[in-house]
């Protein structure tokens, strides 16, 4: 009985020192927060100001610089000038009044995600004013400094994608 509490002291033991040991085993990740939070909700604040003031270059700065967009109904964008040509298209085509609702943001380290919902209008010089809504999700990334830069959009669109219209005959 006695050797069996000892086996079982060593093997406690052996734990607690795996355990200790693994704790130390490397750095940290730094905390994720209330200001890691608010840093991410501001970025959306400045992404959706830079869309609806269809600033291009206010709207690409908040996309890391080998972002990828996957925009809903289109082809996967990869890097900061395939991004730039996008959103001037979109900003021609009269996209306006971005509403992003964040439901969720949550992180650890310098890597987090922020999903939610959105809403915004197309509004053409010439042509039929249309919507879209749906759900979005974002991988952001701390850049250093406290800087949070999208490093991965995606838009989804709850809306079926419209039949191309048929000539008059």
């Amino acid at each position: 009985m006695a050797i069996e509490r000892g086996r079982i002291g060593f093997a406690g033991l052996l734990l607690t020192f795996a355990f200790s040991f693994a704790g130390c085993s490397g750095p940290k990740a730094p905390e994720f927060g209330r200001p890691e939070v608010a840093a991410i909700q501001k970025l959306m604040q400045d992404f959706a100001a830079g869309y609806n003031a269809k600033d291009v270059e206010k709207t690409v700065a908040t996309f890391a610089g080998t972002a990828v967009l996957f925009p809903p109904n289109r082809s996967a964008l990869r890097g900061a000038d395939p991004i730039r040509g996008y959103y001037r298209t979109r900003f021609a085509e009269g996209a306006t009044d971005l509403v992003v609702d964040l439901k969720d943001i949550a992180g650890s380290g310098t890597l987090a995600y922020a999903s939610g919902t959105y809403s915004f209008r197309n509004r053409p010089e010439s042509g039929i004013e249309t919507r879209d809504r749906g759900k979005c999700m974002w991988i952001v990334r701390n850049m250093g400094g406290g800087r949070w830069r999208w490093e991965y959009q995606m838009w989804n669109s709850d809306l079926p994608v419209s039949a191309p219209e048929t000539p008059a005959k």
